[in-house]
């Protein structure tokens, strides 16, 4: 009890010590501030016991309280901000953090902390202003030149995070820890010359080292000097074949200049050393994953070496995410989805390869194998909303209605009160009852969902669009599509629906302009806007050109082979 009652004892007079470094702001009114002075160190003081503890919630209360007694006091914004910052609340740590920093602008921490804060949130500007404003308050600081000059990196002001590398150089004494940093910054900055000159003085300081010769492989290696490179890696490789950190690199390197046999030479030892555990060589294959060029050349051999791999590591799901990866970042759908099916038969309990198969089909529009695996899922994964959700949808789009709207209210039931997931759910119900020609059933659902998010601008879109299909109340729907247009009047979905509705309103002079600018703009070929077009080309009795983009329209969706009769429709009024 002793040790627990000094550990806290310990923690208060820390806080007191912290305090005391402050300026207090009280009004000089005799025993009314002498209370508050007592009311604020209290509650200062607990706030920081708690934090310690690691009772954030309860700290903040105590904090608030301080705020209260002293609202100009730069410390307590600190505290706070830390808790938050440390809880991830980055934007509401910042806000309070900035506070802290504008009751005292010279603060040193406060301008540390706010640099690495917008350095995080990649606002170079006013990450770089507030470490030179650090540096200016700590001249000569070696860390805080060191954090500056990486800013600058990351920023690509090179010119400055250089000239900041000379002067760490002119003022301390090279050694090996700076040494290899001010190479690295350097290198990063495209110096090779002062780069190989810093790694040169640290050959003759120094005994032949491991890291100065991949420091060495990694200079010719960005100097563009390829074969120097090369002969530098096979040497270190001679010397030292089983260390990790030469495997990483040589093998890096093989794969950036396209040599498979080398490379996979390499990649076979990373995956049976028993110097690198299973975290560092999945990192390590899903690296290469991302190099489309190299991946989609040496597809067989990559192949090869992630299946022996999954053989090794059976027990690992992360594992059979490789390959999955590898086929998602080389878009290569063929042997995504049947990599995905053999998972799922071999591993019925992984729900990562579920949930990438049933996405993968939905983009498709193949709704018939959509039904069966997300039957499946949903079978097997009863209380998942997603199987659920993609289940009930295919099944309406191939006509099973009764099994869509079953599926659709199990998934009611999972989302509960979630606001976010229970408008998807139910605009799937709506989109069902559609499909099922029940659209006042489906009108009363989108209601419902905008009485829960009066604002959303897809269901807003969504029934607008609905009511102008059905001609219907094309008013009510006029003002949807506008209030969707208030600010997002770039948006190609939301300008269709609105020229639909004003085609049917026939308002085609105007509905021509909007669909004309959608489709000379846009980059994808849209087979609902080339429909829509060309109904409205035809009304405008342009019958060539919506012949045009009927048939366009059928070429990037066989669906609308219902659209030939349009095409007929126009070909004979051509000829009276």
């Amino acid at each position: 009890m002793k040790r627990i009652y000094f550990y806290i004892l310990f923690i208060g007079l820390f806080a007191i010590a912290n305090l005391n470094c402050r300026t207090i702001h009280f009004s000089k009114d005799g025993k009314n501030n002498e209370r508050k002075s007592e009311v604020f160190n209290y509650y200062y003081v607990e706030g920081i016991r708690l934090k310690w503890l690691g009772e954030s919630s309860e700290a903040l209360k105590n904090f608030e309280e301080c705020v209260k007694s002293d609202p100009q006091n730069d410390a307590v914004y600190f505290q706070m901000a830390q808790i938050l910052l440390n809880n991830g609340e980055l934007i509401k740590g910042k806000s309070l953090l900035l506070k802290a920093y504008k009751l005292d602008k010279n603060n040193l921490w406060y301008n540390i902390n706010l640099a690495k804060i917008y350095n995080v949130t990649s606002s170079c500007d006013s990450s770089v202003y507030f470490m030179e404003r650090a540096l200016e308050l700590s001249k000569g600081n070696e860390e805080i030149s060191w954090q500056l000059a990486e800013i600058y990196i990351g920023c690509k002001k090179f010119e400055k995070a250089n000239s900041l590398y000379r002067e760490i150089e002119n003022k301390f004494e090279l050694k090996k820890e700076n040494g290899f940093l001010l190479a690295k910054g350097y290198l990063d900055c495209n110096d090779y010359k002062n780069a190989e000159r810093i790694l040169n003085e640290l050959n003759n300081l120094y005994e032949k080292d491991l890291e100065l010769d991949l420091m060495y492989a990694e200079l010719y290696r960005k100097a563009g000097d390829n074969k120097k490179a090369k002969e530098k890696y096979e040497e270190i490789y001679v010397n030292d074949p089983d260390e990790p950190q030469v495997l990483f690199q040589y093998a890096d390197f093989e794969s950036d200049n396209g040599n498979i046999k080398e490379f996979t030479n390499i990649a076979d030892k990373v995956i049976n050393s028993n110097k690198i555990i299973i975290e560092d060589k999945i990192l390590f294959l899903n690296e290469i994953n991302r190099k489309t060029g190299f991946v989609k050349n040496n597809l067989n051999e990559l192949e090869a070496l992630l299946i022996e791999f999954e053989k090794k590591y059976l027990k690992y799901e992360d594992v059979l995410k490789i390959r999955i990866n590898l086929y998602e970042n080389i878009n290569n759908k063929e042997k995504l989805k049947k990599r995905l099916i053999e998972i799922i038969s071999e591993k019925p309990g992984y729900y990562y390869a579920w949930e990438k198969l049933l996405t993968l089909l939905s983009e498709e529009s193949n709704y018939k194998e959509l039904f069966k695996y997300a039957g499946q899922c949903s079978t097997e994964f009863n209380m998942y909303l997603l199987p659920k959700i993609y289940y009930a949808s295919s099944a309406a789009e191939i006509g099973k209605y009764n099994i869509a709207r079953e599926e659709i209210q199990k998934a009611k039931i999972i989302a509960g009160n979630q606001k976010e997931i229970l408008i998807q759910v139910l605009s799937v119900e709506a989109d069902i009852n559609i499909k099922m020609k029940k659209f006042d059933d489906a009108f009363k659902v989108l209601d419902e969902i905008l009485k829960i998010d009066a604002d959303n601008k897809i269901i807003l879109n969504n029934y607008a669009y609905y009511l102008a299909e059905r001609g219907y109340q094309l008013d009510k729907a006029e003002k949807m599509i506008l209030k969707v247009l208030s600010g997002n009047n770039e948006n190609t979905t939301f300008l269709d629906t609105y020229a639909w509705i004003l085609f049917k309103k026939g308002k085609t002079v105007k509905a021509e302009k909007i669909m004309k600018n959608i489709i000379y703009k846009t980059v994808s070929k849209d087979a609902d806007y080339y429909e829509h077009y060309a109904y409205i080309l035809k009304e405008r009795k342009k019958y060539r050109k919506a012949i045009d983009f009927f048939e366009k329209a059928i070429r990037e969706d066989i669906r609308k082979e219902y659209l030939k009769e349009e095409i007929i429709s126009c070909t004979e009024k051509l000829k009276k």
